[in-house]
């Protein structure tokens, strides 16, 4: 049996990011050899984590990413079971990167994200070992990504990053930074769900509709129409980001503040996602 020196447990610790006492034991079990002990504790770790990965993950953090142009980004929902791992630089790290990763790579979908593979690793593989490093199930279960003609703007509400937004201003630049911070802290706040009344598909309209005629039976044609309008025009201001009331000016559209700065500005896409919701 090869003898196990305190440097070569350093290294395996620091290869891994595990305890000393398991270190220990999986160079002992690996006769000294660092890269054997580091391929055991893989594959111990990926069985463990297969364990785990049934258990719910109801806290977290939003990364988003840009790009330094402004041009690409992605907003990514790592979840795991505590807020403790979710403060722990190694979470942290893990979002960053693939968040990161969907940004370049326009990877817009969880799915997508899950066949990719980071450093010559799989996503998924890549999970695993956090998992088994943080002793938590962890799920990157919403991913949006972005390729913009205009400029991207972000924000992530509070210290624990449980909500985040990203936006694309079509026809902007850098210049219009806090037009586009103040867009994203309104979608934080008033969580749209479309962009504009034409986003709405047309089978969630004549739902909505049926629901309005239901409560208004009895009236008049003429009543019930006009009645319908106005409740549906309310709806699109609950709904519809151009027509919400802006969260800092009770008097204006979202669409009116727009065309107030700048004219040539449009609401490109837009992704709010929030740990928990």
């Amino acid at each position: 049996m090869g003898a196990v020196s305190p440097a070569m447990i350093k290294e395996l610790r620091d290869k891994t990011g595990l305890g000393l006492k398991k270190c220990k034991e999986a160079l002992v079990e690996s006769d000294g050899d660092v890269e054997k002990a580091v391929e055991g504790l893989r594959k111990a770790g990926m069985a463990s984590a297969e364990k785990r990965m049934d258990r719910t993950t109801s806290q977290g953090s939003v990364f988003p990413y840009i790009s330094e142009d402004g041009k690409k980004g992605a907003l990514v929902a790592l979840s795991c079971e505590t807020d403790f791992v979710a403060k722990t630089d190694d979470f942290k790290a893990l979002g960053l990167k693939l968040a990161k990763y969907c940004g370049e790579n326009c990877v817009g979908t969880p799915e997508a994200l899950a066949e990719a593979s980071i450093d010559g690793v799989a996503v998924g593989d890549l999970i695993k070992e956090h998992i088994a490093k943080l002793g938590e199930n962890l799920n990157a279960g919403r991913v949006s990504c972005f390729s913009a003609e205009g400029q991207l703007f972000e924000y992530v509400h509070g210290e624990g990053a449980l909500l985040g937004v990203m936006i694309e201003l079509e026809g902007a630049d850098g210049s219009a930074s806090d037009l586009g911070k103040d867009l994203c802290m309104h979608i934080a706040a008033s969580a749209p769900v479309y962009t504009n009344k034409d986003e709405v598909p047309a089978d969630i309209l004549e739902k909505e509709k049926d629901i309005y005629r239901e409560q208004i039976t009895g009236k008049p044609d003429n009543v019930v129409e006009k009645i319908l309008i106005g409740k549906m025009n309310k709806f699109y201001q609950e709904n519809c980001l151009e027509e919400q009331t802006f969260i800092k000016d009770d008097k204006k559209s979202v669409a009116k503040i727009i065309a107030e700065a700048n004219s040539a500005y449009k609401i490109k896409a837009f992704a709010r996602f929030q740990i928990g919701a």
